[in-house]
């Protein structure tokens, strides 16, 4: 595949370029999710209020849906996940696009959130079992250029013909995930060798490779403290940038008016997904090699610092330069805070550790757009910026107590 080449990401597995592939798909047919509340408050006539309810329901089945996705992918396979779940969420999309009732209509939409859910932990488990340590950041940064492209061609497509065509836009998503289906079986093969190892993680044992791993996700949490405060740490990191849709398009508002503040949320949403496409193979070229943590570190300065100067953010080119570093941060963060995950996680709980980086990164979008809100309401937009530019600071913090620790583990390991 010379297209990988040409973007940079030459040295990925064949299994990770067809992640990338199916990725792309599914995401330039995601309309359901980012929609949801358009459709049930303008085209169902439901109550915003209601609808609100709804939505938050649709974003709670993640947990759910990622852990028997994570769990089913260990037991049954990668590929029968990801086929039996992304044909549930085709017949249910489907479906929705000929009932479009307001009784029934909310609950298929949470439906489809819990069987795409499902899915997700097979991308991460898929790019964990075929990379290499040399090549697994650089085979998750082409996963999430795949992703962001994908949102970038179905924001474009929504926002031309959704209003119109609310069927036919849903028929197409159906279509799409049955076409992600067919993409999967081709390009991807998850059958591992009999007396291969797997490329990442503990393969199966413990760090001294005699004792097998048990406990579950749960035991191997408790074994490795690092991991929970990592969690956290991400868990911070998430709640800092789920502002970029929510905080975000209300500051701008508040600022230069409705009618701008729209327009220019526009061109930042542009900024955002040209500065990911443009600048992840680079960036994921630079610091090959590099340590994850101070990686994510770095991330945490550069969204501390995006989101903290716009408090100064009363003209565009503010606002602009801002973007730029918070999608640097999203750049740095996203591949190495899975890949640190990967280094502990256990060949028969790659599904697992996967739903595990869905839940700790979801928990932080949902409580993220809560708190701030509570926040806003009460001290007004502006103090918005310093809260969130001193919550990455503790997201340091934290990753400098993770530092700390795997220092000392390390000395007591040589000793």
């Amino acid at each position: 595949m010379n297209w990988a080449n040409k973007l940079g990401f030459g040295r990925v597995p064949g299994p990770v370029r067809g992640i990338f592939l199916i990725t792309l798909t599914v995401n330039i047919g995601n309309y359901m999710t980012p929609f949801m509340s358009v459709f049930l408050t303008a085209n169902l006539g439901i109550r915003s209020q209601l609808s609100g309810i709804f939505v938050s329901l649709a974003g709670m089945a993640f947990l759910p849906g990622s852990l028997l996705g994570g769990k089913l992918a260990d037991i049954w396979g990668k590929k029968q996940v990801f086929v039996l779940f992304q044909l549930l969420a085709a017949a249910v999309t489907v479906i929705n696009a000929f009932v479009l009732d307001k009784n029934w209509s909310p609950w298929l939409f949470i439906l489809n959130a819990m069987f795409v859910a499902a899915t997700i932990p097979v991308y991460n488990a898929t790019i964990f079992a075929a990379a290499s340590e040399d090549n697994l950041n650089e085979s998750l940064s082409l996963f999430f250029v795949g992703m962001n492209v994908g949102n970038l061609f179905s924001g474009l497509i929504g926002a031309a013909f959704f209003s119109r065509y609310v069927t036919l836009i849903f028929c197409f998503e159906g279509l799409i995930k049955l076409l992600s289906v067919i993409l999967f079986l081709k390009c991807v093969d998850d059958r591992p060798a009999e007396s291969e190892q797997p490329a990442c993680g503990l393969k199966d044992s413990d760090s001294d490779g005699e004792t097998p791993v048990k406990g579950g996700l749960v035991g191997q949490l408790i074994k490795n403290p690092v991991l929970l405060l990592f969690s956290v740490s991400c868990m911070l990191f998430s709640i800092v940038l789920s502002q970029n849709n929510y905080s975000l398009p209300l500051h701008l508002n508040s600022v230069f008016g409705a009618a701008k503040g729209t327009t220019y949320y526009g061109i930042i949403l542009g900024v955002n997904s040209l500065t990911i496409v443009t600048l992840t193979g680079t960036v994921s070229r630079l610091t090959a090699g590099r340590k994850k943590t101070d990686m994510v570190l770095l991330a945490c300065g550069l969204l501390g610092t995006g989101f903290g100067m716009l408090y100064f953010g009363r003209v565009l080119w503010v606002n602009i330069v801002s973007t730029v570093l918070w999608s640097l941060a999203d750049i740095l963060n996203t591949p190495n805070s899975s890949a640190y995950f990967a280094e502990y996680a256990p060949a028969s709980m790659f599904g697992r550790f996967a739903a595990w980086i869905k839940i700790v990164t979801g928990a932080g979008y949902a409580i993220g757009p809560i708190c701030m809100g509570f926040i806003m309401e009460q001290y007004g937009i502006r103090v918005i910026w310093p809260v969130l530019a001193s919550l990455a600071c503790f997201s340091a913090a934290i990753l400098c107590m993770v530092k700390i620790l795997e220092k000392k583990k390390k000395q007591g390991s040589a000793t």
